[in-house]
């Protein structure tokens, strides 16, 4: 930040201890899972998942097969998980109508900088910044470095409520709401604006009435082999992991034996 500027901010760590970058994160997942056979299909878009077998509970999925790089085509499952965020809901509009009235989409956008772009110093990439907006705007919130020590800046609090809003893709904001959140925010932020090299992007957050908790559900009859796992709000980061071990013994085992899942 200048040091005239007049934003406040906290330090997310007290030490520089690094974090988890998503983007290395992810790729270190797939490794995993290739390397223990696992079928990834990425970028996949779900058009339905409907019943394949009523008497034994398979379920059908279907993805676009446009859509580059997924290969996923139609295929029949015994278990599915349905952790879609807050594309749940229109994906499983037949199967849970309800759901919409339990989860909203609140959408962020984001700048990561690129080639031409400042850089953060090494010694200080292991920071995280969040910027504390108290005239509760939601303009740019929270400032990190990437993996080449670059500047990724999130910001924006679009909420969304309606089938439509909550399915992919998500545009980025107009000229006026980018200008609001990026362009008159910290300067890390106006810096990336006008760089041809600055990539945009946006992303929607899972919000459930009940706060930033998970949202788990099992479905019943034809649909018994189903299960949700959504929600978090803007928790996900820590509750994921917590909510899907909960899920794979759910998905696993048709029982939650450990206690503090049957607890949550």
């Amino acid at each position: 930040l200048e040091s005239d500027s007049n934003i406040a901010c906290s330090l997310v760590e007290h030490q520089i201890t690094g974090f988890a970058r998503s983007e290395v994160l992810f790729s270190i997942l797939s490794d995993l899972f290739h390397s223990s056979g696992v079928t990834l299909g990425l970028s996949c878009n779900v058009l339905s998942v409907e019943p394949a077998d009523e008497a034994s509970g398979r379920l059908r999925v279907a993805t676009d097969e446009s859509v580059p790089g997924c290969g996923m085509g139609t295929r029949d499952f015994d278990r599915v998980v349905v952790a879609a965020a807050a594309a749940s809901v229109p994906l499983l509009a037949n199967i849970d109508p309800m759901l919409r009235n339990h989860l909203v989409g609140v959408k962020g956008y984001g700048l990561s900088g690129a080639a031409g772009a400042p850089k953060v110093p090494a010694d200080q990439s292991g920071r995280g910044l969040h910027l504390m907006d108290m005239s509760r705007q939601f303009a740019a919130a929270y400032v990190r470095s990437t993996d080449d020590f670059h500047v990724k800046v999130w910001g924006g609090h679009d909420v969304f409520a309606t089938d439509d809003g909550v399915k992919p893709p998500y545009e980025f904001c107009d000229n006026m709401e980018e200008a609001r959140i990026f362009r008159e925010g910290p300067a890390c932020a106006r810096a990336l604006v006008d760089l041809p090299s600055t990539t945009r992007m946006t992303g929607m957050r899972p919000v459930p009435s009940i706060g930033n908790m998970p949202l788990i559900k099992r479905y019943i009859g034809k649909w018994r082999n189903l299960i949700l796992n959504s929600g978090y709000g803007y928790n996900g980061y820590d509750l994921a992991w917590f909510a899907s071990n909960c899920t794979t013994q759910w998905l696993m085992s048709d029982s939650l034996d450990d206690d503090v899942c049957r607890a949550a």
